[in-house]
Parts: C-alpha cells; structure tokens; sequence
C-alpha cells in the first residue's frame, strides 16, 4: 500500500499559490500599468524612484526660476526700449531749441513731463518688485524729492537666480548702472531744462552731449539683457531636456511591459488551472487509489 506523500501535497499547494501571486502580480501590472506600485517590488528600483522623484523636484524648481529671470529680463529690456524712445525724444526737442525751431516754453513743459516718464520706467515693478532697484526690490528704485530732486534708493546689488546645482542666473540690472552711472539722466534732464530756459546754445550742447552717452549706456544695458535673456532660455532648454530624460529612466523603472504582463498573465493563469486540478485529483485520492 502506497500512501500520498504529504509533503509532496503541500508543496503542491505551495506551487498552486506561487502561480496566484504571479498572475496577480501580472494582472496588477495590467491594470495599473505600472511594474513598480510597492517598494517590495523592487528595493532598488524603488529607491532609484525616490532619487529621481528628488531630482526631478529640484528640476522643477530651477526650471521655474529660469522662467522667472526670463520674465524679469524682458519686463527690463521692455521699459529701457521705452527709455530709449523717450530719451531720443528729449535730445530731439534740446536740438531743436538749441537751433532756435522751437518755443522754448512748450518744450521745456513737455520735457519736464518726459522726465516723469523716465522715472516711471526706472520704477517698473514686475510681481511686486522693482527691477531697477538692486537687491532691494520691495522699495522703488529712485525717489523724487519734493524740490523735484530725483535720487536712487537702491543698491549695486545683482539679483540671481539658481538654475542648476552650481549655477545661477542674472535677473536684472541695477538702476545705478543705467539711469544714474556714468550719466545721470535725471540730472542731465534738470541742466537740459536750464539751459533751454536761459538760451545757451553750448550748455545745451553739453546736455545733448550727456543724453547721447545715456543712450549708449542704454544700448549697452539692453545688449547685456539680451545675452543674459539666451542665458535663461538656454537655462530651461536644458533642464527640459534633462526632464525627459529623468522621465524615460523613471519609465523604465516603473513602466510594465504589458505584452510581457499580458503573456506571463496566460501563462499563469493556465498554470494555475493544471496545477489547481491536480490538486483536486489528490485531494480525492482515498488508500484503494494506492493498492494494486
């Protein structure tokens, strides 16, 4: 008489249940179209996930500063085209006084108005925050005094931005650089209209003279802004294509294959079926099966 082996039974169950849990396991993947959806999985992929994830975060985060030099460069080289037009404006009306084809009067009125334009763009604000101002953005940049004095009241300072682990990005211009550097225009601006008043042909000479070096010291600033604004470009250029990649390793890592899910899904459904009736097959066996 031959009596079933027990542990041949058990390891039968052992067998019909490693089956379910590769076919749960497939249909898991089927379903959510993820191979990795528990850190059990796979450790090791599973903590390459959580570096990526890092990664990427910070990724996002210089991406988004990038975006915001970007912005603040434009916002920048926007109000200094406007600084050049009204600038172009004033030297225009100083030469035409200086050759006596205009009434002094009227345009003495419409420069002083100009002036108040320019101080308007060496005040522009962007989010909040004057981009002329140096580091001190939350105060305006130049302040006009009750005498009509107009002074700066920020700093030297460069805003930067970080776009990388190791490196940073301009983000705008000091006003001291541009409105009150070498020329200051304010000032120039008060002297002009002086000299128009008491009709000096060679102290508004002098002006015109300043007003041309301002607007160099403009077109340089804006030639700077330029470069600076491929800089950002290039900055989310690249971070967007270091995302990608990030994505399609995160991919690789995680991704099922759902051919490969769906075949081993077959495969183990069949398997479980043979193995399930086999089961059914012993579990019925009574000890004539066993006597020849």
């Amino acid at each position: 008489m031959r009596i079933a082996d027990d542990s041949g039974y058990r390891n039968l169950l052992l067998d019909i249940q490693r089956i379910a849990e590769r076919m749960q396991t497939a249909q898991n993947q089927i379903s959510s179209g993820k191979k990795l959806t528990r850190p059990s999985d796979d450790p090791s992929a599973a903590a390459d996930v959580v570096n990526v994830d890092s990664v990427r975060a910070n990724s996002a985060q210089y991406l988004d500063n990038a975006a915001t030099a970007e912005s603040r460069l434009q916002i920048a080289d926007s109000a200094l085209d406007g600084v050049q037009l009204v600038t172009d404006r004033i030297r225009t009306l100083a030469l035409m006084a200086q050759n006596g084809t205009s009434t002094p009067s009227l345009s003495v009125e419409e420069i002083s108005g100009l002036r108040d334009q320019l101080l308007s763009y060496a005040n522009t604000v962007f989010e909040g925050q004057y981009m002329f101002a140096g580091s001190n953005t939350d105060s305006a940049a130049y302040d006009k005094a009750s005498n009509g004095a107009i002074t700066y009241s920020g700093n030297s300072d460069v805003v930067k931005l970080q776009v990388g682990k190791a490196s940073t990005l301009q983000s705008q211009i000091p006003g001291d650089q541009v409105f009150s550097g070498s020329v200051d225009i304010f000032q120039t601006i008060t002297d002009l209209v002086t000299a128009m008043s008491s009709g000096s042909t060679s102290a508004i000479q002098t002006q015109v003279t300043k007003l041309e070096q301002f607007s160099q010291t403009v077109s340089s600033s804006r030639t700077k802004l330029g470069g600076l604004l491929n800089g950002a470009t290039a900055a989310q250029n690249e971070l967007r294509q270091a995302d990608l990649t990030l994505v399609a390793h995160l991919s690789q890592l995680q991704d099922a294959d759902l051919a490969q899910a769906l075949s081993e899904f077959t495969q183990s459904q069949n398997a479980l079926q043979a193995a399930t009736a086999v089961g059914a097959r012993v579990s019925t066996l009574s000890i004539l099966d066993y006597l020849k």
